[in-house]
């Protein structure tokens, strides 16, 4: 098994027509979709992600198709969770229920959406529920790239 599907085992791995339309390139790992043609651009499948120097880095795609498998994930509480979509760590006390199986888990809502993945570790000797990835990154960057982008003036 390669760094994907070892990532993907520890959720329960991939719908069997899911795992037949699994496409590789470049190192980046696509699940096969209709090929959409736009202006000479084409988009060949929704991207689960990448493997760099054997580690792979999910998708936020990923993670919802993994999601759909509820088996190694943790709820946290409703109040918590705009902090986990900003990015931060949370106190083990803010996590509702736990059914995480493994060192790295989904983190879900009450409503059971997933908002991304994250881990326990001790931070600063308090054992916390590590952010390692999460919804609002997509945000986050956004306005990462508006607050580079020079003011144009008209």
């Amino acid at each position: 098994m390669d760094a994907f599907e070892v990532f993907c085992a520890r959720f329960g791995g991939l719908a069997a027509q899911d795992k037949k339309k699994i496409f590789r390139k470049l190192g980046k790992i696509y699940l096969k979709t209709a090929v959409i043609a736009i202006k000479e651009a084409s988009r060949e499948g929704l991207f689960l992600g990448e493997v760099k120097k054997d580690e792979f880095k999910p998708s936020l795609a990923l993670l919802s198709i993994l999601a759909k498998n509820e088996t190694n994930f943790v709820i946290i509480e409703e109040l918590a969770e705009e902090k986990f979509l900003q990015g931060r760590n949370l106190p083990k006390q803010r996590i509702l229920d736990s059914h995480a199986r493994e060192e790295v888990f989904l983190v879900n809502n009450v409503r059971g959406e997933n908002l991304g993945l994250g881990s326990m570790q001790d931070i600063n000797g308090e054992y916390k529920l590590k952010n390692l990835l999460d919804l609002g990154l997509y945000l986050r960057d956004e306005d990462k790239k508006k607050s580079r982008k020079p003011n144009k003036k008209q």
